[in-house]
């Protein structure tokens, strides 16, 4: 019922301090009704002339492919985390350039991997000029969307190519429960730092605090975790997710 959604959309509000709380109606966890209703919903936070960061994943792509297109003037859209050979249609350039063609924006995208082979390979590329100023129009980003990654070792992050299952495994041990643009977080969305991150090029966690607009788009259990840690940590101002989730996390205690 609408006012039972009301009602979630309230708590998640109250519970998080976030400005907005849309929640999609149905018994079961629907990425794909929450991907629709972000998709609707996103354009309408952003204003002329915004630098917005866009992570990746299969939640974002489907969002970006439900866009009524629009066109928002003097609009920048700026990938958040490197690329990867991936078995997915969904990479992080085609969901940042995707974003930018329904919205007639600027896309920016960010010329390297994900990971790299070794630490000493991610730390003479970050000092490449076209990437160091891409991680300075990524300082002026003060709107931006995300979604939360899951830790089993069929997660997109380990498909990808990103980490390994044993990755996952130390991080997890870490306390671990979510991957946000890349990186893991804990309960707290706090960043769990470990053997992954010097050899990563995007942005950490971090840089989502304070934003304008920390969009989240969330369905299912399996991301609970994450989700109650990156809204814990306030990197959420805006969600939209269904009606099992939002129950969830209501009921969730950190």
């Amino acid at each position: 019922m609408a006012f039972e959604r009301h009602q979630l959309s309230q708590s998640l509000r109250a519970k998080f301090g976030l400005a907005s709380a849309l929640v999609v109606p149905g018994p079961n966890a629907s990425l794909a009704s929450v991907a629709l209703a972000a998709g609707r919903y996103f354009p309408d936070v952003l204003d002329p002339g915004d630098v917005v960061g866009v992570s990746w994943g299969e939640t974002l792509e489907l969002m970006a492919q439900q866009m009524i297109p629009r066109t928002i003037a003097d609009l920048t859209v700026v990938q958040m985390l490197g690329s990867m050979h991936c078995p997915y249609i969904f990479t992080s350039e085609s969901c940042s350039t995707n974003v930018a063609l329904k919205l007639s924006g600027k896309v920016v995208n960010l010329y390297a991997p994900a990971a790299l082979s070794t630490a000493e390979a991610a730390e003479t590329l970050r000092s490449e000029p076209v990437i160091q100023e891409h991680f300075a129009l990524l300082a002026t980003m003060r709107k931006a969307v995300f979604a939360i990654g899951t830790m089993g070792t069929a997660s997109h992050i380990v498909k990808s190519g990103i980490a390994t299952p044993e990755d996952v495994e130390w991080y997890a041990a870490h306390g671990a429960v979510g991957v946000l643009c890349g990186r893991f977080i804990d309960g707290r969305g706090r960043h769990v730092k470990g053997p992954l991150d010097e050899r990563m090029i995007g942005v950490t966690p971090e840089r989502l605090a304070d934003l304008d607009v920390g969009f989240l788009v969330a369905a299912g259990e399996a991301r609970v975790a994450g989700v109650f840690g990156a809204m814990t940590a306030g990197y959420v101002t805006h969600i939209v997710t269904d009606e099992p989730t939002a129950q969830t996390l209501l009921e969730t205690v950190g």
